[in-house]
């Protein structure tokens, strides 16, 4: 709640316009690491309406924490069908894969 009385609008149940990513940026709280845990699930109820899932269909949680250089600022909580979405990570150097992928596949 600290964070909350330096930057009031991250308790408004309106949209962020620039994303609270940003805005706790502009308010000298910048991210810089995450932490990810995907859980997959059956879903609650509410989830099965809100999704429009069919008898049995898992979904997946995405929770993802985001740190500052000295503390975590921020949770969001992600919830997918599991049998609509894929899930897809580059970590690294991306200039690296895209150019071992156009070595592999030239034109």
């Amino acid at each position: 709640m600290d964070l909350c009385d330096q930057v009031p609008e991250l308790l408004s149940p309106r949209d962020i316009p620039q994303g609270t990513t940003r805005l706790l940026a502009e308010r000298g709280h910048p991210q810089v690491a995450y932490d990810d845990e995907i859980i997959a699930a059956m879903p609650a109820p509410d989830e099965v309406t809100t999704l429009a899932l069919t008898a049995g269909t898992p979904v997946l949680r995405w929770l993802r924490t985001g740190y500052t250089t000295d503390r975590p600022v921020r949770v969001s909580v992600t919830t997918f069908a599991a049998d609509r979405n894929r899930l897809h990570y580059t970590l690294g150097d991306p200039d690296v894969i895209a150019r071992v992928r156009a070595s592999e596949n030239p034109q």
